[in-house]
């Protein structure tokens, strides 16, 4: 009877672990594609990226979550496509949840300024728990501590399902100059676990919540220098918000970019507004690009989360890396050249030239391509 209600009881808390949130990452546009399918193929060419990410390190049952991306912009399809991998372990190692999933995206050009870019995500999931790193009261000594072997059955060790995500991105240039430079920016919504699979390992239906997103975010030319080199320094307001369940998160914040450098300050709220009963996090964010050669270019960010409520700075914050590659010229159906105005016609038909999109791709001077 002890057993049953022990895993009862077991039952329960990994129900409100699974079903509490997503993994998040809070350098979301290094991880475009999980933050919305709709940014893969976002910039020309194939672009590869992998996140670390350990939070909590010092409370025993922390998260680790690792992830790796790989989309290709194709402008001749006016189409996308991408792939994406996360593993997320909770606790000591006994629950982790494992996704693989592909996107097709396609590109609406709406002016040579204004894009609309629209995905579909399909995604194979596993949870797994290892009932081994548990310890039951049948185990225990009032002295001795674990001695005994448990008597308990374990329920399910995994439980595989699959999930669909949709998303849209409107990727835009302003309609006004700042300080005779351009400015740009984004916006987007993302509706995650569209059909609400069920993840139980529990063997009861317990079903995952969508999860909406909203964000946007600007990239404005505010100082510029008279030098030879005409160098700019952009402001980039950013903000997220998930909604999921009973949990809603807004991390707001400001990214300083000059090329090669950036760095940025944002703000997680648990509830979308400042309150003192929650776990919101200060989150100091900075990184580099830079270029392997004339078409390829790479980009490194790290980041600290910093509890300013909750568990404080007693669980020493949240460390994140993010590396991304973009091979700017790679394509498998090739990518559009300049036009040639000469027509050529023959039979009275013109000929050759294949239709291609050209996606809005923004040329700032010394701007860096974290959308």
């Amino acid at each position: 009877m002890k057993t049953k209600l022990l895993l009862t009881l077991i039952a329960g808390l990994l129900y409100f672990s699974a079903s509490a949130q997503d993994p998040v990452f809070s350098q979301f546009y290094a991880n475009k594609v999980y933050l919305n399918p709709a940014f893969a193929g976002s910039q020309q060419g194939l672009t590869l990226s992998t996140s670390y990410r350990n939070q909590w390190s010092y409370v025993p049952g922390g998260f680790t979550t690792y992830s790796i991306a790989a989309d290709i912009q194709e402008p001749y399809l006016s189409s996308t496509f991408g792939f994406l991998a996360y593993k997320d372990t909770e606790g000591e190692g006994f629950l982790s949840t494992t996704s693989a999933g592909f996107v097709y995206g396609y590109i609406a050009r709406l002016s040579k300024t204004f894009n609309i870019h629209m995905a579909v995500k399909t995604s194979y999931v596993q949870k797994a728990i290892d009932w081994s790193k548990l310890t039951f009261t049948d185990q225990l000594h009032p002295v001795l501590g674990v001695i005994r072997p448990t008597n308990a059955v374990p329920i399910l060790e995994t439980k595989s399902y699959v999930d669909f995500d949709a998303g849209a991105v409107a990727r835009f240039e302003l309609p006004m100059k700042i300080r005779g430079f351009e400015g740009y920016g984004n916006f987007g919504v993302a509706v995650h676990h569209l059909t609400q699979p069920d993840e139980s390992i529990q063997e009861i239906e317990t079903l995952l919540p969508r999860r909406f997103t909203i964000h946007g975010g600007l990239m404005l030319p505010v100082i510029s220098f008279d030098y030879a080199e005409k160098r700019v320094i952009y402001f980039s307001p950013n903000a997220k918000f998930d909604y999921q369940g009973d949990i809603r998160v807004l991390s707001y914040g400001m990214y300083v970019i000059s090329n090669p450098l950036y760095m940025g300050v944002f703000y997680a709220e648990k509830n979308g507004f400042l309150s003192f009963q929650n776990t919101n996090a200060l989150i100091f964010t900075a990184g580099f690009e830079g270029r392997l050669n004339d078409d390829t270019r790479y980009t490194f960010g790290y980041s600290y989360d910093l509890n300013t409520t909750g568990l404080g700075t007693r669980s020493q914050g949240t460390h994140e890396i993010a590396l991304m590659i973009n091979f700017e010229t790679a394509s498998i159906w090739g990518l559009p050249r300049k036009s040639n105005k000469k027509k050529k016609w023959k039979y009275g038909k013109r000929v050759g030239g294949r239709k291609s999109v050209e996606c809005y791709k923004f040329k700032g001077k010394n701007s860096i391509s974290i959308y």
